[in-house]
C-alpha cells in the first residue's frame, strides 16, 4: 500500500496486523541509484543486458550513479528513465543528460492534516446521518468516508 497522505488514512486501515512496516521513500542517493540500475539491467538467462561479468555490471551501475545528482530524483523517475533504455545499459549511461536536463517539479512534503481534523470531517458526520443505520449500507459508508476525505484536499 502506498500513500502520499498517511494522515488521511483511517487508523483501522493501517493498524498493526494490516500494515506491519511503514517506510518513507525519499529521493534517491548514489547507492539507491546504483542498486536500481543493477537490478534493472541484471543478467537474465534469455536476454542478457549486463555483461555476464558481475564486476562489469557493478562498474556500469556505479558509473551511472556517479552521473546522477544525489537527492534530486525519486526512484520512480530514475526507474522510468532506465526502462526507456532497457535494451542497453550503455545507452542509458550515454543518454543520462536526458534525465538530468529534464525539468524538475518542485518536490515538497504534502500538507498534513491532524487526526483531530480528520475525525471531525468524516466520522461524526456519518454517525449523525440516520441513513447509515442499516448494516447493509457498509459499502456506502466507506464510499462516503472516501469521498469526504478527498474533499479535504
Amino acid at each position: 500500500m502506498t500513500t502520499n497522505h498517511i494522515t488521511r488514512l483511517d487508523e483501522a486501515l493501517i493498524r498493526p496486523g494490516r500494515v506491519d512496516k511503514k517506510v518513507e521513500l525519499g529521493l534517491a542517493d548514489k547507492e539507491m541509484t546504483a542498486d536500481l540500475f543493477y537490478h534493472v539491467f541484471k543478467p537474465v538467462q534469455e536476454a542478457v543486458a549486463l555483461p555476464k561479468d558481475a564486476q562489469s555490471g557493478d562498474n556500469l551501475a556505479k558509473e551511472f550513479a556517479s552521473n546522477v545528482p544525489e537527492l534530486k530524483f525519486s526512484l520512480a523517475e530514475i526507474f522510468s528513465f532506465l526502462i526507456e533504455h532497457k535494451k542497453s545499459p550503455e545507452e542509458a549511461i550515454g543518454n543520462i543528460e536526458k534525465l538530468i536536463s529534464k525539468p524538475i517539479k518542485a518536490k515538497s512534503k504534502p500538507p498534513t492534516i491532524s487526526e483531530d481534523t480528520k475525525r471531525k470531517d468524516t466520522q461524526p458526520k456519518i454517525a449523525r446521518d440516520s441513513k447509515w443505520d442499516k448494516e447493509s449500507l457498509v459499502t456506502e459508508v466507506l464510499t462516503e468516508m472516501v469521498q469526504t476525505s478527498f474533499a479535504l484536499e
